[in-house]
Parts: structure tokens; C-alpha cells; sequence
């Protein structure tokens, strides 16, 4: 099966909404992501039939870089998509000149903060109560580029 990246494109809503559904315990509205999706940057990656299995969302800001949200779908998980697709984006972000790269995770997603950190990325600090359902503390992290 061949994987892509491309950018975002108004179709994609119905199945980047359906994706949010289904990993998050509180999840954007279609309006939200409708909205981070038109006036931000936002990327899919797609099987070879158009199945969406991951979508990344951020805004760039001069030379800083904030990732909103990366998703793989619980099929497509632990099997190194994530990893392909932050990859990408710091390689799209170094052709853009830009410096840094922000980002908050959930302090109990060990899996992630091992996946920014095998990514560059280092702590910055801690947002107490940030998350809500479960309740749990964000870690910003950042990256050099």
C-alpha cells in the first residue's frame, strides 16, 4: 500500500472530522478544524484508495511554527506514519525558513513525547490542568530547526 502527503483540500473535512471523532475524548468541531484547516496549514496523508489515516494541523507565524494537532488513525498507529509525517513538515519548515517549532502533549502520552523526542524535540516548560477529560497537565516542547 503507498502512503502520501498532501496538502489539505475541502473535501477532506468529512473524513479528518470522523478521524478527531474517534481518537480524542474531546474533539474539535467540524467547525474548528474547518476553520484551522482554511487559515492555518493542514496536511492529510492517504492510502493509495483516498483513505485519509492522518492529518497534521498548525499555523506558521513568521519563523515559529505551532503543530495543533497530528492524528493517526488506531489502525495506522505505532507503525511509523507519525514520525514520516513530522518529518515532513520539519523539512517543509526548513525549506520555509522557519526557526522553531511549539507544540503541547498530554504529560500521561508517553507514546508522543517519545515520538517528539526521537523527533528533536525538548521541554519547555509545564501548563498545569491544561487538558480537560481526563484532566491531565500539557508539556510544551519545542524544536530547533
Amino acid at each position: 500500500m503507498d502512503i502520501a502527503i498532501r496538502a489539505y483540500q475541502d473535501e477532506d473535512l468529512g473524513q479528518i472530522a470522523a478521524l478527531e471523532e474517534k481518537l480524542f475524548s474531546l474533539p474539535w468541531s467540524r467547525d474548528s478544524l474547518k476553520d484551522s484547516c482554511e487559515n492555518g496549514l493542514c496536511w492529510v496523508m492517504e492510502t493509495d484508495s483516498q483513505e485519509i489515516i492522518a492529518y497534521l494541523i498548525g499555523v506558521l507565524v513568521l519563523d515559529e511554527f505551532s503543530l495543533y494537532n497530528i492524528a493517526v488513525s488506531k489502525a495506522f498507529q505505532n507503525k511509523g506514519y507519525a514520525f514520516q509525517f513530522l518529518k515532513f513538515l520539519i523539512s517543509w519548515l526548513q525549506e520555509k525558513k522557519c526557526e522553531k517549532i511549539f507544540l503541547e502533549v498530554r504529560s500521561q502520552n508517553l507514546a508522543a513525547i517519545r515520538l517528539y523526542q526521537k523527533c528533536g524535540f525538548k521541554p519547555l516548560y509545564l501548563r498545569r490542568h491544561y487538558y480537560k477529560e481526563p484532566v491531565d497537565d500539557a508539556i510544551t516542547m519545542t524544536r530547533q530547526i
